[in-house]
């Protein structure tokens, strides 16, 4: 007879036993024909926690190209493996956050992670969907509160924030070449939620004014004429 140490038992040659519970227990295997006439055998066992099922918190629905970030609440000692559908990890992998950037011309994406903790024991996997859209380039700026003015422009662009927010805001102009020709912190440079960018010296062409926080970037086209 064995005796599993949580009070349970079992009389089957080769059991097969589920502890329900963390702990250390005393394995113990009786065999004889009597009691006069047996023997024992023990064996401490470490039964180590599981851990639950993460819970993702993070957008179900953005838009193709945006880059978002992910979490899990973290556990001391757990490591997280992330597996994305139709979307890269910019970075993050193996923490509780990762950022993703999105595949442009899909529809639909999965995010899904398991914790391991640091006994080794793995959770159930925890899958998210995702619903994406196409937003449009020159779209992208207003749908976060900022105006781009005028557009075609001689040189000189004003970038106007609609609302004040407590949000950093790096501002990055690249030409048609995608070559960075100016960069700066909004926070820093903008004077009553306007920015006048001068694009003087730059040849004729459309460039592309990109706002971008931690998690996201959102973009607009400018078209400079001569």
């Amino acid at each position: 007879i064995w005796h599993f140490g949580d009070g349970q038992t079992s009389t089957v040659e080769h059991p097969t036993y589920n502890y329900k519970t963390a702990g250390t227990f005393t394995a113990q295997l009786i065999v004889g024909a009597s009691a006069a006439c047996s023997d024992t055998a023990n064996k401490t066992i470490v039964i180590n926690l599981t851990p639950g099922v993460p819970t993702i918190s993070g957008k179900t629905t953005t838009y193709n190209n945006y880059l978002d970030s992910f979490t899990v609440a973290p556990s001391a000692g757990s490591t997280y493996q992330w597996t994305v559908t139709n979307g890269t990890i910019i970075n993050g992998q193996g923490t509780a956050k990762i950022v993703v950037q999105w595949k442009v011309g899909t529809t639909t994406a999965i995010v899904e992670v398991i914790e391991t903790n640091s006994f080794g024991c793995a959770s159930d996997v925890k899958k998210l969907n995702i619903g994406l859209s196409k937003l449009g380039v020159d779209d992208q700026l207003k749908n976060i509160g900022f105006d781009i003015y005028p557009n075609p422009s001689s040189g000189l662009i004003t970038l106007n924030q609609r609302a004040i927010d407590n949000q950093r805001y790096t501002v990055i102009i690249t030409d048609g070449m995608g070559k960075v020709v100016q960069q700066f912190n909004w926070n820093e440079m903008a004077n009553n939620n306007q920015f006048t960018i001068d694009l003087t010296q730059q040849s004729a062409g459309v460039y592309q004014v990109t706002v971008a926080t931690e998690q996201s970037r959102y973009s607009a086209k400018v078209v400079l004429v001569k």
